[in-house]
């Protein structure tokens, strides 16, 4: 199956409602379709009608060698790029509390998704390693996000938060910053606190700020200062800004966030959103509704050999 051609696009628009309480991302619109010119087929016109042509005959033969059907072919395809899609994806659960069962299910539910990681607040730390343990899920990648979504709380206790979650054993931390803490005068204090925050955890180590209260010099100073640190990744918060400053953001923090992985926090509800934020260069997506995006996708493109729980 590796041989696959990956998918570069799914198809069908969807509606998003935007949620005031969780981080919001503008970009949920499909891009705009090409409109043929006259007497010629547009690029995508002619991409589809090239597609149509195609010999499918291919899952036929593949169907018969491997002793099975081609519904069994063609299920194994979608799960394979589904699974690939939700592993640039994370679950985001840091706003609410949950008990031991709706944690086990996020858990599990992320494993047979195949997401990247479920990313935790510190209040559902100790429920979360329990469930792990009892689930034998040590392969799930399990991220601690300390002080979303303001980074109020000083920098002894998020130094403190980082102890908390080594000791619980995750896999990763962000640790977010305040917007104060970044302007021009203070550039020598998040200088030492960056490094300190990149020598406190041997994994994989980031910080997140809410992007679109930067500005480009905030930003910029932020990803130069980052890069030249063993900080991993770095994760852009947004609220409700317009698509064109979403874009902008996003285009600007691309130029310089050199090695950095580049990780966007919002609430993006469909798989459309998401493939337009890796149009951006985005490495990966953390939302609340990542396991909703999965489901979906499972139903819309009938794959049983995926059951959520």
């Amino acid at each position: 199956m590796e041989e696959l051609k990956k998918t570069e696009e799914l198809t069908e628009e969807y509606e998003v409602e935007l949620i005031e309480e969780v981080f919001v991302p503008a970009l949920v619109e499909s891009a705009p379709v090409e409109k043929p010119k006259k007497g010629k087929l547009s690029k995508r016109a002619e991409k589809v009608s090239a597609e149509e042509d195609e010999d499918y005959s291919a899952f036929k033969e593949l169907a018969l060698l491997m002793n099975t059907t081609v519904s069994a072919i063609k299920d194994e395809c979608c799960s394979f790029q589904i699974k690939n899609l939700m592993s640039r994806m994370g679950k985001a659960l840091v706003r609410f509390g949950v008990n031991d069962k709706q944690m086990e299910k996020i858990l599990l539910n992320a494993d047979i998704l195949g997401m990247q990681e479920v990313v935790i607040s510190p209040s559902n730390l100790e429920t979360c390693a329990k469930a792990v343990k009892k689930l034998n899920l040590e392969r799930q990648k399990v991220s601690l996000l300390i002080d979303f979504p303001f980074g109020e709380s000083s920098f002894e206790n998020k130094l403190l938060a980082i102890k908390e979650g080594k000791k619980a054993g995750v896999d990763g931390i962000t640790v977010t910053l305040p917007q104060n803490a970044l302007s021009e005068s203070r550039q020598k204090e998040l200088k030492k606190q960056l490094k300190k925050i990149s020598r406190s955890f041997k994994g994989d180590i980031g910080i997140s700020v809410s992007a679109e209260e930067l500005t480009d010099n905030e930003l910029k100073n932020l990803l130069k200062l980052t890069a030249k640190t063993k900080i991993k990744h770095i994760a852009l918060m947004f609220g409700a800004v317009s698509e064109d400053t979403l874009i902008s953001k996003l285009t600007f923090a691309n130029k310089y966030k050199g090695k950095l992985k580049y990780k966007v926090l919002g609430n993006i509800e469909t798989a459309v959103a998401v493939m337009n934020l890796f149009k951006l260069e985005v490495d990966v997506i953390l939302t609340p509704y990542a396991d909703d995006i999965g489901k979906d996708l499972l139903q819309r493109f009938k794959v049983k050999s995926l059951k959520l729980k």
